[in-house]
């Protein structure tokens, strides 16, 4: 119900970092709505996501850094 509430009837663009698929195939994109929010950093700032650092990249640390302020 929160992506549904964030996302529905408004424009989404699909933000690349790295690698365009996963070793499964699987497209690996941000989904950015509203011009600069980041449903991923929401999720996990809200507590519906949380970091997974399996396959690191640039932006894993700024979603630490949300999750830690979101279970302070």
């Amino acid at each position: 119900l929160f992506v549904y509430n964030e996302v529905y009837h408004k424009t989404i663009a699909l933000q690349y970092e790295g690698s365009l698929l996963d070793p499964y195939g699987r497209v690996l994109a941000w989904v950015i709505y509203d011009g600069d929010h980041n449903l991923s950093f929401e999720l996990v700032k809200y507590g519906h996501a949380a970091v997974f650092r399996r396959y690191p990249t640039p932006t894993n640390g700024r979603l630490a850094a949300i999750g830690r302020l979101a279970t302070a």
